[in-house]
C-alpha cells in the first residue's frame, strides 16, 4: 500500500468538511490553510525512513562510541576503552545483520523472515546490554554519555521491532481475512 495514500485521503475528506462548513467569504483562506497543512503532512508521510535506514542511524550512532572510547579512554583507562570498542564493534556487526535480515522481511514479508527478523533484534539488544555491561568507565561525565547512546539505541530498537511485529500481525491478519472470505 502507498504510504501516500492514507494522508491523501484525509486531506481530501477534510478539503470537502471545511468547503462544506465554511462561509463563502472564508471559503478561499481556509482551503490555502488546509492545501499548506496538506503539504506539510504528505511531505512527512513521504520522508518518514523505513526501518533499514533507522537501523543504519542506529548503528552509527553505535559506531560513534568506538572514535569516542579511543580517544578519551586510552589514556585515561585503556581496559575499559577497549571493552567499549570491542563492544562497540559486535553490537555494530549485530545491528548490520539486522539490517540485512529486516531488508529481506521487508522484500518477503514470511513468518519465517519476521522470526529471523524478531531473533536478531534479540541478538542485537543482548550485543547492547553487553556494550552497556563493558562500559563501566570511572569518569561519570564519560559513563553519563555512554548509557545515553546506549539507553536511546534499545528504545529505538525497541520501538523499531513492536512496529515491526505489528506490522506483520496486520498482514497476517488481512491475509486469513482474505482466505476465509474467498
Amino acid at each position: 500500500m502507498n504510504p501516500l495514500l492514507i494522508p491523501a485521503l484525509i486531506m481530501a475528506l477534510l478539503t470537502v468538511i471545511v468547503w462544506y462548513f465554511s462561509r463563502a467569504e472564508n471559503r478561499t483562506r481556509n482551503l490555502i490553510l488546509l492545501a499548506a497543512v496538506g503539504a506539510f503532512i504528505t511531505t512527512a508521510a513521504a520522508c518518514t525512513p523505513g526501518p533499514t535506514q533507522i537501523i543504519q542511524e542506529i548503528t552509527t550512532i553505535v559506531s560513534g562510541l568506538i572514535p569516542i572510547a579511543a580517544a578519551v579512554g586510552s589514556a585515561l583507562f585503556p581496559a575499559e576503552s577497549a571493552a567499549i570498542e570491542a563492544g562497540a564493534g559486535i553490537a555494530v556487526a549485530g545491528l548490520q545483520e539486522l539490517e540485512k535480515i529486516v531488508a529481506e522481511y521487508q522484500s518477503t514479508p514470511t513468518d519465517t523472515n519476521f522470526q529471523k527478523a524478531l531473533d536478531a533484534f534479540t541478538v542485537v539488544q543482548k550485543h547492547i546490554a553487553d556494550l552497556e555491561t563493558a562500559a563501566q568507565v570511572k569518569d561519570p561525565a564519560v559513563r553519563a554519555r555512554i548509557t545515553a547512546v546506549i539507553t536511546g539505541a534499545q528504545q529505538s530498537l525497541a520501538l523499531l521491532e513492536s512496529s515491526i511485529a505489528a506490522r506483520h500481525a496486520g498482514k497476517a491478519a488481512n491475509y486469513n481475512a482474505q482466505q476465509g472470505g474467498a
